[in-house]
């Protein structure tokens, strides 16, 4: 198998079609990147829903200030810039809206590494609104909210009007199908560099540059995906 895989990467025909593929990589990389550069994007991800107990008829009991809750939960979200523009207060046609209307929410704390970054909000039993702000690059801000009672993922909304941004992503797979093609790409270029080894070299190079091709993708998708407020 490996033989069959090394003369074909030595055949001429080969070289071509390689050296097409780094080609549209690279071409295809500079277009995306021209594309996004000014582009804006906020995401919004999940970083906790938590319930606090695990059984509802469970014999321990939680209050909050003097009033019992019987299933009460924790959910935190994290809201991110991730473009390379700042969105400034003046884009938002109206406030950042949370609307939860399956649980009360008795308790909101807001978090941000950015030390300038005010978050003013007013709520009530079943909405938050967060005042528009400046958000410069890679800014980001969290909210923690008790509710008393466990919600799913998709019972609560989160939106705002803001100029340039069609909606506030919810962040899940990092990579898109783009990234993936373009990961494609770049393995079949520099598979053509092995084309210029001798066999034996190739042969045990060939599987150890795959697994580490493939951990290194891995890696970074995990540590793209961990935007916290710590970054």
């Amino acid at each position: 198998m490996w033989e069959q895989i090394s003369n074909y990467l030595k055949n001429a025909e080969w070289d071509f079609w390689a050296v097409v593929l780094a080609v549209i990589a690279i071409i295809v990389s500079i277009v995306i990147y021209l594309l996004q550069r000014n582009k804006k994007e906020l995401v919004l991800e999940i970083i906790a829903n938590t319930k606090l107990l695990a059984d509802t008829n469970s014999q321990i009991k939680v209050f909050f200030g003097k009033n019992p809750i019987k299933n009460p939960s924790i959910l935190i979200l994290q809201i991110t810039n991730t473009s390379n523009a700042a969105i400034v207060a003046t884009d938002f046609e109206t406030d950042f809206i949370f609307t939860c209307p399956k649980a009360k929410i008795l308790e909101i704390n807001t978090y941000s590494k950015t030390e300038s970054l005010n978050l003013n909000f007013e709520s009530s039993e079943t909405e938050i609104k967060i005042k528009p702000l400046l958000l410069n690059a890679k800014d980001s801000f969290a909210i923690k909210i008790l509710l008393d009672n466990s919600i799913e993922d998709s019972d609560f909304k989160f939106s705002a009007r803001i100029k340039d941004i069609k909606e506030i992503k919810r962040l899940r797979n990092f990579f898109t199908a783009t990234d993936y093609f373009l990961i494609f790409l770049y393995f079949f270029a520099v598979l053509t560099f092995f084309r210029f080894l001798p066999d034996y070299i190739f042969y045990i190079l060939y599987p150890f540059i795959c697994i580490f091709l493939f951990f290194v993708v891995k890696t970074v998708e995990k540590y793209l995906k961990k935007i916290t407020i710590n970054h």
